[in-house]
């Protein structure tokens, strides 16, 4: 069952690895928003039908505009555990966060 704590860690910094591991498990492609700045705002994932999944479930493209603010969602096929993110910058317990997302994976492909 998706926490509270799993909204917070999945939306203020370990959203990359949530995204990544839907990935591999789905092969979706990994989005993002970027600032202005060229940093990493928000890290989610394009499923097949055009919409966008995050730790907060499904969402159309202006859905996931309203609630982050943003508007320029890139597709980054980059490996993301590689990524620069200079904001909230790298997890300690990455593997942590990993095994987390791996565990919320089921849950969120229902959604999708």
């Amino acid at each position: 069952m998706i926490t509270e704590q799993d909204i917070h860690d999945f939306t203020k910094g370990a959203c990359y690895l949530l995204a990544d591991e839907i990935s591999v498990v789905t092969g979706w492609p990994v989005c993002s928003f970027w600032t202005g700045f060229s940093q990493v705002e928000h890290v989610f994932n394009e499923t097949p039908d055009g919409h966008y999944l995050d730790i907060e479930g499904k969402r159309s493209r202006e859905e996931m505009i309203s609630r982050w603010g943003w508007s320029k969602i890139t597709r980054d096929h980059a490996d993301v555990s590689k990524w620069s993110l200079p904001w909230w910058g790298k997890w300690k317990d990455e593997e942590h966060y990993r095994d987390r997302a791996r565990q919320l994976i089921p849950e969120l492909l229902v959604s999708a």
